[in-house]
């Protein structure tokens, strides 16, 4: 990831408490290439609406750290490497 993804992505991060959650429970309970839990098990897991959490998760494949397939089991792709502040 570049610099200003970086900063953009961390800036995310930081405004948004269910991105900065989600992100917090894959990166304890997963490891990379690891199925992760559906939408519906996630929402039960850290305690989000359908809506906020689709977004988190729409961000986190944006930014290539999920891969998200109708149908399919969702994968873990690669670390989170977040510099926290």
């Amino acid at each position: 990831m570049n610099k200003d993804s970086e900063n953009r992505f961390t800036s995310m991060i930081e405004k948004d408490s269910a991105l900065k959650d989600l992100i917090g429970y894959l990166d304890k309970s997963f490891k990379v290439g690891d199925e992760i839990p559906s939408e519906r098990d996630l929402e039960i897991d850290i305690g989000y609406s359908p809506a906020k959490l689709r977004e988190a998760l729409i961000r986190l494949e944006c930014f290539g750290y999920i891969d998200i397939h109708h149908g399919k089991p969702n994968k873990l792709l690669k670390p989170f490497e977040i510099k926290k502040e």
